[in-house]
């Protein structure tokens, strides 16, 4: 049907509007695991859980701290991968103090493919921590993103990883005198080899009364991260445990000052930064776990 319209004594034909009706769009899932249903999105999790496992501990994406399993950012960038959570570098900006640059803050946004946002976080890397006091300004950056990547991943999936075994935590975020101070003894080889001398060094202590608790050198207490020093005590305990590398693992101490009777978690957290980086290399050697590349910082999990 057809009507005209008479303006300015000229008329013309307007046909009318169609209505166009489109499909319906299904709502997208609530959850990353497609389902409402806590029963499925338990299965599910647990399902991912159960692959992303695998895979950890094959090509060991985690470091050892006081015989715990801490994800590393590879593996959280698996687990977001397999779950389409992707991080997302928002911004990166300069830290400065009294006006001069003393490092780098990062924000990462985890997101799904369609964009939304599932998580964020914001973090840093300083001068202030020794491992970073001399690097590039590129390196800083870098592992403000990389530290911020693995926290962001964390605050959504943290609970998948839980599932699979592992820490919570990232490597990225442990601190590094908390390890050292949470010990509460010796690793079982320390403890065998030193069965013989317990007596006359615990009449020792007698005598001299209580030694003071060793506190941490300033330039590792201080940083987001400086894990530096948890992970070297991680890679000690694993060597101390192997039958084949524990007498290396005590003279490689021994030849860095270690004194006789004093264990790893009591002596080393009082040594240089430069000491405890020389240990890390070697127990790397030693227990066949290859160090981080110098030309990637992103590989550097301290």
């Amino acid at each position: 049907m057809t009507e005209s319209i008479v303006v300015d004594t000229e008329a013309r034909e307007v046909t009318p509007t169609e209505m166009i009706v489109r499909p319906a769009v299904a709502m997208a899932p609530v959850t990353l695991f497609g389902s409402d249903d806590p029963v499925k999105v338990v299965e599910r999790a647990s399902a991912a859980a159960g692959a992303l496992v695998a895979v950890v501990n094959k090509q060991q994406l985690y470091s050892t701290i006081q015989g715990k399993k801490y994800p590393r950012v590879e593996a959280w960038t698996l687990l977001g991968s397999m779950l389409g959570v992707f991080p997302v570098t928002t911004w990166t900006r300069e830290v400065t103090r009294d006006g001069k640059p003393v490092g780098w803050e990062a924000r990462v946004e985890a997101q799904t493919l369609s964009g939304a946002i599932v998580g964020a976080a914001e973090c840093m890397c300083s001068r202030d921590e020794a491992t970073w006091r001399t690097r590039d300004e590129h390196a800083i950056r870098s592992m403000a993103q990389t530290r911020a990547t693995s926290k962001a991943l964390g605050m959504t999936l943290r609970f998948v990883m839980s599932l699979a075994g592992f820490e919570g935590t990232p490597a990225e975020e442990m601190p590094a005198h908390g390890a050292a101070s949470r010990s509460g003894g010796r690793s079982s080889a320390e403890g065998a080899r030193g069965a013989g001398r317990a007596a006359p060094t615990a009449q020792r202590r007698a005598d001299a009364g209580p030694a003071p608790a060793p506190s941490p050198p300033a330039s590792l207490e201080t940083g987001e991260s400086g894990s530096i020093l948890a992970e070297t005590l991680g890679l000690i305990d694993k060597a101390l445990h192997g039958p084949d590398t524990a007498k290396a693992a005590w003279a490689e101490m021994a030849k860095l000052g270690r004194p006789g009777g004093l264990g790893p978690t009591r002596w080393l957290p009082t040594q240089p930064a430069e000491t405890i980086i020389k240990l890390n290399q070697a127990m790397r050697g030693l227990v066949g776990e290859p160090g981080p590349d110098p030309e990637d910082p992103t590989e550097i999990p301290w």
